[in-house]
């Protein structure tokens, strides 16, 4: 081959290769973004477990041992409004663990925690530019 041929195919082949390593930096990204979604989902999951396994029913022993312990206390009433009182706060407490259950479990939350969205965007932008 001649040298001007040569000198032409290979700056053809590099030209190439400069525009295949930018969409293959740009799917690396994406990719490595969609990867680290995954992992937010895992930790979030993982984390509701616990959550679910400790917290949660932990709380609610609480509320039924709260329910025995007000209705047994001598309060200065009679047994209707002790009784009351001692469903009240039961309620209250299962509400509230209930409401835990809910809150650790958005995915929104999550998201936002661990800046999945800006992550997500800026391997985006990577793509858009191209």
């Amino acid at each position: 081959m001649s040298s001007p041929l040569r000198s032409l195919l290979l700056f053809a082949a590099l030209g190439i290769a400069k525009k295949y390593r930018k969409h293959m930096v740009n799917l690396a990204q994406i990719e490595g973004a969609l990867l680290y979604i995954k992992g937010i989902d895992a930790a979030r999951r993982s984390t509701l477990a616990l959550i679910g396994a400790f917290f949660i029913a932990s709380l609610l022993a609480l509320s039924f041992l709260l329910l025995h312990i007000a209705i047994i206390l001598k309060l200065p009433w009679d047994a209707d409004r002790k009784l009351i009182a001692a469903i009240v706060c039961t309620a209250v407490y299962f509400v509230l663990s209930l409401f835990a259950i809910f809150m650790a479990g958005r995915e929104k939350f999550w998201m936002k925690a661990a800046h999945g969205n800006a992550i997500v965007q800026k391997a985006l932008q990577h793509r858009a530019r191209e």
